[in-house]
């Protein structure tokens, strides 16, 4: 005999628990753009589940009432009653949530307000209807029967709903389509459902309907993960602008439709990014970085492009009539934050960029990036300019970089490196206090020049091993003349920044020196000021380990840096270096400039070594200015290791 749908209900109100159940655990597993969203929705599904096994035990009950206790019938039906509140509750949380994840609202939106306090107002309600029956109640033989004021249960799980359709709908235009429609039509099973189920007793039609909705989010919520897969493969997480595929891709297009030749490949690099961070802090270095990307994305065209390679690197393709316009704002851009005490700073950040101009209609996609990214190495490494565009004589340069990286790195094995010695002269006696060990490059029976191997030596790590060997030389040098008999002065040896990479870099160091048996005074550790890839703290670190062990430091270049008194009020230096720079300053401001640093040098206790010495007058300018030590061509160039042997027999000039 077949069961009628009042008898074979509940059985499809368990099963159908079964799968919302299965549907819950499948969104726990699901990411969210809104951890506010995926908990509104997995809480709105576990309501869900509990209502269709309340619901189904209520009838059960009601099919065999003298089976069930009477508390079980009671607690089953005052549960169906609560749960439908209950869901609305969290679906209520999360419409707020997928509309505060817009921007649009910072707080709680006063319109969804009465959705989270109209459930407790209907639920007190249905705590009433257990002890006066205006909703339902039992007979002498536990059967069931609607009171005569059911349909006011309705009418708060309407209310909310309402509520929750009208903010839907006004405020439709901050979701996207699809999921303002999934919200739609999850109320509108609902809607139906409850007036049919007003009209039709004995059905289970709302319960059904709310897994219906519970199940249409949660595609909804498979679709959406599945756009967020494809957006980060193509787009940057933090700023939303395209990555390397996405602007890859965005670049394709515009060659596909426009003409390429009219338009600018940049290559983008925020200056002094890395002491920002050190400054104020990944996560505020994080929220520079996303300002800054929503301010340059604001001075870009529609069919233009900008994208985020990663770090404070960007990438754009703007219309080449723009670029003198375009390169303005790179100058300057803006950026509004907090620090660490609440106090709003206002940071102008500009950045070095590399150009380059598409000449054909046709373009091989190689030509996005890296021509620029080129030009970018020589703007900051080479030319030290806000920006170069690569042009045939870039190129040529670039052909030769290449062809001097290759030979660069058999130089070590080879034996083409050799060290030269420039001495450092006391002024006042016109007496040989020291040295400054340098690299030259022997290459193919020439010298070449430090300017073009240096800089490719620091981009690709190979100036560690550079410096080690000069250093090696330099202590095997120092004691081959003590066995000689001869009285060598100190030597300093430049140690780049990379070094700060290595933690046990101080003991390398001591190793070397140990090894030739040399005093460890005779060795001077010169380190360049502008240290961005580290902080502070780590440059400090390694300063005073040296120190520690007996081996004086010094600040190298001083002068070329944005941050040089703050360096040199963090870090006690034992010597610092004046650059060139300052040395050739001939006007009055740029001599009291010079006159003031040498005497805030001496008040903290470091010795002065003015670089760059020229001339006579600068001679003179100097030792007024009470700086008495100096290095450069006026008393001598750099000399081989015959030649500097000699100046250490006669030490006067």
């Amino acid at each position: 005999m077949l069961l009628s749908y009042h008898e074979i209900q509940p059985y499809i109100l368990l099963v159908s628990s079964v799968y919302g159940f299965f549907v819950f655990l499948s969104t726990l597993n699901l990411k969210f753009e809104s951890r506010g969203c995926k908990k509104g929705l997995y809480l709105t599904q576990l309501c869900c589940v509990f209502f269709l096994i309340s619901d189904a035990v209520a009838y059960f009950c009601d099919l065999a009432p003298a089976l069930w206790p009477r508390w079980v019938m009671v607690l089953s039906n005052f549960l169906v009653f609560c749960l439908i509140d209950i869901q609305l509750f969290f679906f209520n949380l999360f419409v707020t949530y997928s509309f505060m994840e817009t921007g649009r609202f910072s707080k709680l939106p006063k319109e969804l307000l009465a959705g989270f306090i109209l459930p407790s107002v209907a639920i007190s309600l249905v705590i009433v209807s257990q002890f006066t029956g205006i909703y339902y109640s039992f007979d002498a033989d536990n059967v069931y029967h609607r009171g005569s004021l059911f349909f006011v249960s309705m009418i708060g799980p309407f209310l909310i709903m309402g509520i929750q359709l009208f903010f839907i709908l006004k405020y439709r235009k901050l979701l996207r389509q699809r999921k303002i429609m999934s919200m739609v039509i999850s109320i509108g099973f609902l809607v139906i459902a409850g007036i049919l189920q007003m009209i039709f007793s004995g059905t289970s039609l709302i319960d059904l309907a709310a897994l219906l909705g519970c199940l249409n989010m949660f595609l909804l919520s498979v679709v959406d993960q599945n756009d967020m897969l494809i957006k980060s493969a193509h787009f940057d997480v933090q700023t939303e602008l395209p990555n390397t595929y996405g602007y890859m891709d965005a670049v394709n297009q515009i060659v596909s439709t426009k003409d390429i030749s009219k338009y600018n490949a940049y290559y983008i690099d925020i200056v002094r990014m890395g002491r920002l961070n050190s400054l104020y802090g990944k996560n505020l270095g994080d929220e520079i970085i996303v300002k800054y990307a929503k301010y340059l994305a604001g001075k870009i065209q529609k069919d233009e492009v900008l994208g985020r390679l990663g770090g404070d690197f960007f990438v754009a393709l703007i219309h080449r009539e723009r670029t003198e316009e375009f390169l303005k704002v790179l100058s300057n851009v803006p950026v509004k934050i907090k620090d660490a005490n609440n106090q709003q700073v206002i940071l102008h950040l500009s950045a070095v960029c590399g150009i380059y101009e598409f000449v054909s209609k046709k373009v091989n996609p190689g030509l996005y990036i890296s021509p620029s990214a080129e030009a970018l190495y020589y703007a900051k490494n080479v030319y030290k300019k806000p920006f170069v565009i690569y042009d045939k004589d870039l190129k040529a340069q670039i052909d030769e970089k290449r062809l001097l990286e290759e030979a660069l790195s058999h130089a070590v094995e080879k034996n083409e490196f050799a060290v030269f010695y420039q001495p450092k002269v006391e002024t006042s006696e016109k007496r040989l206090c020291g040295a400054e060990a340098l690299v030259r490059w022997n290459h193919g029976g020439q010298l070449v020049s430090p300017d073009k191997f240096i800089p490719i030596l620091e981009s690709n790590e190979k100036i560690c091993q550079v410096d080690f060997w000069v250093l090696n030389q330099v202590c095997s040098d120092l004691e081959q003349w003590l066995n000689n008999g001869l009285d060598p002065l100190p030597v300093s040896v430049n140690f780049s920044r990379r070094h700060l990479g290595n933690e046990k870099v101080v003991e390398e160091i001591l190793s070397v020196i140990e090894k030739n048996g040399i005093p460890k005074k005779l060795i001077e550790i010169e380190i360049t000021e502008t240290i961005d890839e580290y902080s502070t703290d780590v440059l400090k670190a390694f300063v005073e380990k040296l120190q520690s062990e007996g081996i004086r430091v010094s600040i190298d270049d001083f002068g070329t840096g944005s941050s040089s008194l703050n360096l040199i009020h963090q870090i006690h230096f034992d010597v610092l270096k004046i650059d060139k720079s300052l040395i050739d300053i001939e006007n009055e401001m740029g001599r009291a400039l010079l006159t003031h640093t040498i005497e805030l040098a001496q008040f903290m206790g470091m010795e002065i070594i003015a670089e760059g010495v020229e001339n006579a007058e600068q001679v003179e300018f100097l030792e007024k200015a009470n700086c008495r030590k100096i290095q450069g061509f006026y008393f001598d160039i750099p000399r081989e290791k015959s030649e500097y042997e000699e100046r250490l027999t006669k030490k006067y000039y």
